[in-house]
This record gives structure tokens, sequence and C-alpha cells, in this order.
């Protein structure tokens, strides 16, 4: 099929493939950067001396949630 097609038709599948690329960088930066602030909630949470149970649980099910979307 390739060889069917004009320089032009290449060129614009050249860039969705490009365009696809790069939006799958930049949501996997984004999911690396909130997971990596989830993290820290939690062990901000986790380490306080007055903790709430359920504030944590829910926080993590949120993560959980978040990583399965």
């Amino acid at each position: 099929m390739p060889e069917n097609l004009d320089q032009d038709a290449k060129n614009r599948l050249w860039e969705h493939g490009f365009h696809e690329d790069t939006m799958f960088s930049e949501r996997l930066n984004f999911f690396l950067v909130f997971e990596g602030i989830l993290i820290a909630v939690v062990g901000q949470l986790y380490s306080q001396s007055t903790r709430n149970v359920f504030v944590v649980k829910a926080t993590i099910v949120f993560g959980l949630l978040t990583t399965l979307i």
C-alpha cells in the first residue's frame, strides 16, 4: 500500500504518526508526574501522627483507579 501513495500522502501519514507519538509521550509524562505527587501525598498522610485511615485509603484507591484508566 505505501508504494501506491504519492509524496504528499506519505508526508501526511508520517506527520500523523509523529503526532500520535508526541501525544502518547505527553500523556505518559503527565501520568508519571501525577503518580509521583500522589505517592508523596500518601506518604505525607501516612506519616502524620493523627492519621485519618479513610483519607489515606481513599487516596490510594483514587491512585489505583487513575492507573487503571
